[in-house]
């Protein structure tokens, strides 16, 4: 008799699953997997704009009522932070009086990232910013004064190395511990050896964190080694204000140490 009720009890639990899956199958009919727009890249329209603004706008209505620690910053903050972060260093009116295509900096940073939330465009990548850089970057910019004066001049392989991994497009491969060692250990350096480590060092930002800091620390205690301000004096100034930059992140935790003092930048 228990075998028997226990037969019709599993029989009725097998029947209501069954029910159970057929009901959330028709529910699910006529849904498709429908393909997003093609990415593409700016220049943006002024409809297109508007378009991505309206957009944006819709976003923040429907997340309004939620926990303000579940938002997305806004997109302006997201302009702001990133021109700190990539930007440093450049003037108001680089950024703001200074147009190409028909947008200022600040317009074409802002458009995009709106772009990447529309789903129109991909998500900013470390070329994406190198490209912005070298498209609105004055003529008075650090990337191109910084010129070599002979390009018949040798480079060391180990600082080729160093730069090409400190600059690798992998992350995963990507390491500063080469030229973290080239800095501690070589023997001389010559213009146009400065020059290439000088166009890698523009892209550090000393003070984003303990390790950029110290990477920059690193760079500079390469630079007194080899009195290199002394040797390169306009060179070395291309770099004046993110070594400033080190100093004030280093004495912001601890004094700062007399070789800094003594370098005379």
């Amino acid at each position: 008799m228990y075998v028997c009720i226990y037969i019709y009890i599993y029989i009725y639990i097998v029947i209501i699953h069954l029910i159970s899956v057929a009901i959330l199958a028709s529910s699910c009919q006529g849904q498709g997997s429908g393909v997003g727009p093609a990415l593409q890249m700016g220049p943006w329209s002024a409809a297109q704009n508007k378009m991505f603004e309206a957009a944006e706008q819709e976003v923040a209505k429907k997340s309004k009522n939620s926990a303000p620690r579940l938002r997305k910053r806004d997109t302006e903050d997201q302009v702001d932070r990133s021109l700190k972060t990539h930007f440093f260093g450049w003037t108001s009116l680089e950024v703001d009086g200074h147009q190409v295509d028909g947008h200022t900096l600040r317009q074409q940073l802002l458009a995009d990232k709106r772009a990447v939330k529309a789903g129109i465009m991909a998500r900013l990548g470390s070329s994406y910013w190198k490209d912005m850089q070298a498209k609105f970057a004055g003529p008075d910019r650090p990337t191109k004064t910084l010129t070599i004066a002979n390009k018949n001049e040798m480079c060391d392989t180990a600082l080729m190395f160093a730069l090409e991994m400190a600059t690798h497009n992998n992350t995963t491969m990507k390491s500063r511990a080469p030229m973290i060692q080239y800095f501690a250990s070589s023997d001389s350096v010559n213009q146009k050896e400065y020059v290439g480590i000088l166009r890698h060092m523009l892209e550090v930002r000393p003070g984003t964190s303990t390790a950029a800091t110290a990477f920059y620390i690193d760079f500079m205690k390469f630079c007194i080694r080899h009195q290199l301000n002394t040797k390169y004096p306009n060179e070395t100034n291309q770099v004046k204000d993110l070594m400033d930059q080190a100093i004030g992140s280093l004495t912001s935790k601890q004094p700062c140490t007399q070789p800094f003092a003594t370098m005379g930048l």
